[in-house]
């Protein structure tokens, strides 16, 4: 399945990650606030973790598995967090 790079609906942008994102990923992640309400982000969250992952998203974006968008604000580009897209099963 095929994916589009980018998805645009105000006041937010999906996009896909970008290595450059790796930073705020890593400062997202990193903080313990964000991480204590997740199951899957450990802690600390460094640098190299970020990198790891968004290599695995673009990879999975590129393969046409379940992608994981970049959400930044529409406005400024602000990278503010993530959302994986996932297929279900259809309820019968």
């Amino acid at each position: 399945m095929s994916f589009p790079d980018r998805i645009a609906s105000f006041p937010v942008v999906l996009r896909t990650f970008r290595p450059a994102d790796a930073p705020r990923v890593a400062e997202l992640c990193g903080d313990w606030d964000v991480a204590r309400m997740t199951a899957l982000i450990p802690h600390p969250y460094s640098l190299e973790m970020a990198e790891s992952f968004i290599a695995a998203c673009r990879e999975a974006c590129e393969t046409g598995k379940a992608p994981t968008y970049a959400i930044v604000r529409a406005d400024d580009g602000a990278l503010v967090g993530a959302i994986a897209i996932t297929s279900a099963p259809e309820a019968g």
